[in-house]
């Protein structure tokens, strides 16, 4: 399979997949996968941080403990975030909502401020969507 990603000013801005090679000179092909508006590191530029990252890969950055509370919280607000997360296809970790939902995890006791912020911090490779 051969990646391609279309760059515009350092950022990506599409990206395709193709089972033989490309000619054209607007693709670059990548050995990795790029998440659209990402930026493309070259030379000096630092590695794009990634701030989309899997459901599952959310959860499990989520503590047993953590995990049941909400599932067991009679509070209406904590079932429907969780119903949210349930039927979302990623977690975007800049995502206003998903601060704000954590944040009142936080408010209700089921999350302290440092989890929060643990939850939220940049997401590894083998986390990306």
């Amino acid at each position: 399979m051969f990646n391609y990603v279309k760059i515009v000013n350092g950022v990506v801005v599409s990206k395709q997949s193709s089972t033989n090679p490309v000619i054209d000179e607007s693709l670059t092909l990548v050995n990795q996968d790029f998440i659209v508006g990402s930026l493309y590191p070259s030379g000096d530029m630092p590695e794009a941080k990634i701030r989309i990252i899997s459901i599952g890969s959310f959860r499990r950055r989520m503590t047993l403990a953590e995990k049941s509370a909400v599932k067991t919280s009679n509070d209406p607000v904590v079932q429907v975030l969780n119903e949210d997360l349930l039927a979302s296809s990623f977690v975007d970790l800049d995502f206003q909502q998903t601060i704000d939902g954590l944040n009142y995890l936080k408010s209700v006791g089921i999350l302290t401020a440092a989890r929060v912020d643990e939850l939220l911090a940049d997401g590894s490779p083998d986390e990306q969507v």
